[in-house]
């Protein structure tokens, strides 16, 4: 599994959450070894803590576009 785990500074929010969906599936379906079945999970966690951070992200940007002096329409959405 090593080999093939995705650069996520190179993925989307929508690749990096799909990737997690795909690993949820295999733990709630397969019949991995115990070994196999900590790797996804440590996957799932790395996945989990990038999509969280880009959330974050994306959160702050929208709190400062909405703090810009005289952006009226972003108080009036408020």
């Amino acid at each position: 599994m090593k080999s093939s785990e995705p650069v996520l500074e190179n993925m989307t929010f929508e690749e990096a959450f799909a990737e997690l969906e795909k690993i949820v599936q295999i733990l709630e379906t397969s019949n991995a070894t115990l070994a196999d079945s900590i790797a996804y999970y440590e996957e799932g966690q790395r996945l989990s803590k990038y999509c969280s951070d880009l959330l974050k992200d994306a959160d702050l940007k929208l709190q400062t576009l909405q703090d810009v002096p005289g952006n009226s329409s972003a108080r009036s959405a408020a």
